[in-house]
């Protein structure tokens, strides 16, 4: 019985010193832990500042592109408005041609019949020409504004998604 007693008391010594070392040895467990935590948290945290700045560049390099095109298309809508002129311009010319070329006109009176009749199909085959040339501008012209309209569309979004990612910083 004493020698039962004496284990039990050893055993119960031994689980008593030992215990403090596992509650150190847990302690510090959880100081790493909680540190990793916080780590982890710090990354987080960093990351998500990272995605908002790409997020705020790719739409910044966005409304750049949008602003190129919008440049763009106005100066093909420019260009297209110039040629539509110029295409009027020769379409009168052609038109005052055909109305003084008429029967009793000078010219007219010096030309034989197949001739007067070649000339005026010329002019009208002209007149024609350049009616569909400025028709084909005119749609031209049509679809360039619907693109501009679609470009400042897409403009006033770009714009509207960098103020945002400005204001949530």
């Amino acid at each position: 019985m004493r020698k039962g007693c004496t284990l039990m008391l050893v055993s119960v010594v031994i689980a008593s010193l030992a215990s403090p070392a596992r509650a150190q040895e847990t302690e510090a467990r959880a100081a790493v832990l909680e540190g990793i935590d916080h780590s982890l948290k710090q990354i987080v945290e960093l990351l998500k500042v990272q995605v908002g700045n790409q997020r705020a560049d790719l739409a910044l390099q966005r409304l750049d592109i949008a602003r190129r095109e919008l440049v763009a298309r106005e100066q093909e809508l420019q260009s297209a408005t110039e040629n539509r002129d110029q295409y009027v311009q020769q379409r009168d010319m052609v038109q005052a041609r055909i109305d003084s070329f008429g029967p009793g006109s000078a010219e007219a009176a010096q030309m034989s019949e197949e001739e007067l009749d070649f000339m005026t199909r010329q002019m009208d085959l002209e007149l024609e020409s350049v009616k569909q040339a400025i028709w084909r501008t005119d749609q031209r012209i049509i679809d360039l504004q619907n693109a501009i309209r679609r470009v400042r569309e897409d403009l006033d979004a770009w714009e509207a998604i960098v103020a945002d990612s400005f204001i949530d910083d």
